[in-house]
């Protein structure tokens, strides 16, 4: 009798501990079949997107621009971390996602066509994570094809990789094609190359030019002594000359140097100072002037005397000029103008 009592006790017990778990489990699946977006609508969560950013050229690498909206298209602040040449982690904190919330992604690339698509956050079984993601597959602007298929000619007719140094003076940046900017083209230049032509190494000289000038690229090498030139003209990928910059004599120059280019002086005068070691700063600024010539060179050199002799005391000085007598600035130009004077002759 006394072990009947026991046996009803221990399963009166066991009756209490499974209503109880019964009951928990009924509570944890309130609002639907374990999901978790219900519970958590009201709070803010950590959402996850998974961005994965292709180029039309493999060997593009190039840190994408992306931003994300919400859906009242106000920006959401993210995190981002590189995970591969191409892979991306966007994480932030979002108040009342749930499954199925949209995000709007836009990556942007310089030389490809801006895309935008909306991405939408699940969570995964019990994971309390709301996770989405995209693949982007960047379309390149007609520019930035020029731009790498002209590169791409000109490295297999001079070997950039065997030469010297390597030049490149171009009417992109400036000149328009088919009614567009193409700074898209300088950007294929530079990717192009792979690392070749640069603008930390000053190799890359944009030549004057209008909206409604042709879009030329010249190439140049260095080997030794030796320039040898490759000129595309007007967007063409086949060389309106391939030759020497360095061993110009007159029939070479009146016959086909001088008919072929549109400005043929700028083009070699530009090359020939580069290849003597005129400094970048320079370059640019011949560039712009559409050439090399002895007012380039004596602008730069005056400007640099200025700078030189007349730091910030003289500078202060006529910047606060309404400050000073008659006498005074008459003074100082007389004294600035015959320091000039003494040291130019």
């Amino acid at each position: 009798m006394r072990k009947q009592g026991v046996i009803i006790v221990l399963v009166a017990l066991m009756a209490v501990i499974l209503c109880g778990a019964a009951s928990a489990a009924d509570s944890s699946i309130t609002g639907g079949e374990g999901n978790i977006s219900d519970v958590n609508a009201s709070e803010e969560v950590d959402p996850v997107l998974w961005v994965t950013v292709d180029y039309e050229y493999d060997d593009d690498e190039i840190n994408p621009e992306i931003t994300v909206t919400d859906s009242n298209n106000d920006n959401v602040a993210f995190d981002k971390t590189k995970y591969s040449d191409t892979l991306y982690k966007l994480n932030f904190t979002y108040n009342g996602v749930t499954n199925g919330t949209l995000f709007n992604v836009l990556v942007r690339a310089p030389g490809y066509a801006a895309q935008t698509k909306q991405i939408a956050v699940q969570q995964e079984g019990t994971d309390p994570e709301f996770i989405g993601g995209a693949t982007f597959n960047m379309e390149a602007t007609e520019n930035y094809k020029l731009g790498r298929e002209v590169t791409a000619a000109a490295d297999q007719l001079l070997d950039f990789a065997g030469a010297d140094d390597v030049l490149c003076i171009t009417t992109a940046g400036l000149a328009y094609r088919n009614g567009t900017t193409t700074e898209d083209c300088l950007e294929g230049v530079l990717n192009g190359s792979h690392g070749e032509i640069s603008y930390g190494q000053g190799n890359l000289l944009t030549f004057q030019s209008t909206r409604t000038d042709p879009v030329d690229f010249c190439f140049i090498v260095r080997n030794g002594s030796e320039l040898t030139a490759a000129y595309f003209k007007n967007g063409e990928l086949t060389t309106s000359y391939l030759g020497t910059f360095s061993a110009i004599d007159q029939t070479l120059w009146d016959n086909t140097i001088s008919p072929t280019f549109t400005n043929a002086f700028g083009y070699v005068s530009l090359a020939n100072a580069w290849q003597e070691g005129l400094s970048t700063d320079i370059l640019r600024q011949a560039a712009y002037h559409g050439h090399v010539c002895l007012g380039t060179l004596s602008g730069q050199a005056m400007i640099s005397l200025l700078l030189k002799y007349y730091p910030l005391e003289y500078m202060g000085m006529m910047e606060n000029w309404k400050q000073q007598t008659t006498e005074q600035l008459v003074f100082l130009v007389i004294q600035m103008t015959m320091h000039m004077y003494t040291l130019w002759i």
